[in-house]
């Protein structure tokens, strides 16, 4: 139900409920900067009768060099409060601080980019005052000073001296229509009741102006439905706007969930066609029971793809795909592979001696798959009697279309006492596929040696029965578990990640903010990731897990003891 009225306002509208079967995920969404304009134009009201105003601003700053920052930035009146870095280095937390009310910066190293969130109490008429340089550039530049009234209804950029680098102000992506939740995380039981309240704030609209606001409840990145509400509220005289109550059920089945709320303005003009938006936030939630689903889906048997890179014909057969325009020439790879014959009966690949930058030899080979965000078995026979040091990555872009520097590496190593008399192994390599085109990179990791490798094959789930993407929600694969049973009760056998990148192991969806068009981990990622995590050391046999979630300066989760920063929740 959604309602309207102050904190201890017990006034209720009405709201509507629908069945859901399937998760996904989203993340913030700052207001449309052209509405934003039309907004402005009717001209600002305070908070309250006070000449006080709050608001959360976010400042950001960098170029293309990169640049140790030092300086300060304050206001000529009012007050700074609950600053929080949103800059990535190991190192953010110990370069930008808030003392004697101001924002102090002194980077500790070179960056690209850097930035902090902060809530401002002022006057409207107040003025930031920024003094921020390059650390080894002259200091006696003037300061630069932009009005606080004007992040109410749009953002501020300007050029700083010496530097050749930009700052942008604004107001932080929600802060229009803010949320209490009233409660201190957003992990639900299944049919849990909540109750939260949502605060319209420094909307700008003239008073009398009425508002609806709709909610609804859908599983992550999707369109579907589980819940829906609708209230109404008012533009007071003193510009203020009413408080909106707000309860719900969560549904049975566990998964991420996107709550939707979108303020409109009500009683337009007929001529006014469209709907006109004044704010629009999402907030993210997750449903996870106490009791494991026991249900174990076939596991990814079913042979996919199998590849012989002997065979100099291989590679024709994808000559056609739009995707890969490079294989019309040929195969993908540094040039140094070599066909080898390895027995009278077999061939294999070498990969050339280079092992070190700025020489390191590669061959790359495209996997094709049938259901993208299920478990694949990646299979590839290695020779064993020579030393090598074999990389292995499955390369795809993410959500905004850009190959990320972390992922999934892996590969084989072979000693030269380990190395054997003439004999094959075969390594598997788990993955999940994003995508229905991930790409094999093979590399030599060690100078001087040549890695040799035979042929390899894909294991998946059996292709769709049914049209996608109905078919990847219902036709779902789990990896076995070929060590049930022997781990339970024994000694504890566990896998230790030193920095918390398992959701980028497992090949955890990212979401794409559709503001900055950036890739940012939302809470689908890192639930997609969990999931894959635990099924993945069933599989490997281990019963425990060591996880480093303090790592380069920077928490997994915020925590009042270290000073968190977006190095790996880049959500924020």
């Amino acid at each position: 139900m959604i309602g309207h009225g102050g904190p201890q306002s017990s006034g209720r509208l009405f709201g509507a409920g629908a069945s859901m079967h399937c998760p996904s995920g989203a993340c913030l969404r700052a207001v449309c900067r052209l509405l934003a304009c039309w907004v402005a134009s009717l001209g600002w009201s305070a908070t309250g009768t006070a000449e006080e105003v709050e608001l959360r601003v976010r400042v950001e700053w960098g170029g293309v060099a990169a640049q140790r920052w030092l300086g300060t930035l304050e206001l000529s009146e009012g007050r700074l409060e609950e600053l929080v870095p949103v800059g990535v280095e190991a190192d953010e937390a110990g370069s930008i601080w808030l003392e004697g009310g101001q924002v102090r910066v002194q980077s500790l190293s070179e960056r690209t980019y850097d930035g902090f969130d902060v809530s401002v109490r002022a006057p409207r008429h107040a003025r930031w005052i920024v003094k921020l340089a390059p650390k080894d550039g002259p200091m006696d530049a003037p300061p630069v000073e932009v009005p606080l009234e004007v992040l109410f209804a749009e953002q501020a950029s300007v050029e700083l001296p010496e530097s050749g680098a930009s700052l942008v102000m604004r107001r932080v992506p929600g802060d229009k229509l803010r949320v209490d939740v009233r409660r201190g995380h957003l992990v639900f039981a299944p049919g849990e009741k909540w109750a939260l309240y949502v605060q319209p704030h420094l909307l700008g609209m003239p008073s009398g102006t009425r508002l609806r606001l709709t909610g609804e409840l859908r599983l992550a990145r999707s369109s579907q439905a589980a819940w829906t509400g609708m209230g109404e509220t008012w533009v007071a005289e003193d510009g203020t706007v009413a408080g909106i109550e707000v309860e719900l059920v969560l549904p049975r089945q566990e998964g991420v969930y996107d709550l939707h709320l979108e303020l409109v303005r009500r009683g337009l003009p007929s001529r006014l066609a469209l709907k006109q938006t004044i704010a629009e936030r999402v907030v993210q939630l997750v449903v996870v029971g106490e009791e494991a689903n026991e249900a174990r889906p076939p596991p990814p048997e079913h042979v996919v793809l199998e590849i012989d890179p002997a065979n100099p014909g291989w590679w024709k057969r994808w000559t056609n795909m739009p995707w890969l325009p490079g294989l019309r020439r040929g195969p993908l790879g540094s040039g140094g592979t070599e066909r080898w014959q390895y027995e009278p009966s077999r061939v294999l690949m070498q990969l050339g001696p280079g092992g070190r930058e700025p020489k390191i030899d590669w061959e790359a080979y495209p996997l094709a798959v049938h259901v993208p965000g299920q478990p694949h078995i990646l299979e590839l026979e290695y020779a064993t009697q020579q030393p090598q040091s074999l990389g292995v990555s499955i390369l795809e872009p993410n959500a905004a279309g850009q190959l990320s520097s972390i992922g999934l590496d892996a590969g084989v190593y072979v000693s030269g006492s380990a190395a054997a008399s003439a004999g094959m192994a075969q390594y598997r390599l788990v993955f999940w596929p994003q995508t229905r085109s991930p790409l094999l990179l093979l590399t030599n990791r060690q100078e001087g040696t040549r890695p040799a490798y035979g042929r390899l094959r894909v294991l998946g789930p059996k292709p769709p029965t049914v049209p996608m993407p109905l078919a990847r929600a219902q036709e779902r694969a789990a990896l076995p578990r070929p060590f049930a049973g022997i781990a339970e009760g024994g000694r504890l056998l566990a896998a230790y990640y030193d920095r918390p990148l398992f959701p980028a192991s497992f090949g955890a969806e990212e979401a794409r903010d559709p503001e900055s068009g950036r890739a940012i981990h939302d809470w689908q990622t890192f639930y997609q990731g969990a999931v894959r995590l635990v099924e993945h050391l069933h599989y490997t046999g281990r019963n425990g897990l060591v996880l480093a979630v303090l790592a380069d300066g920077s928490a997994i989760y915020p925590t009042r003891l270290v000073e968190a920063t977006p190095r790996y929740d880049t959500g924020v």
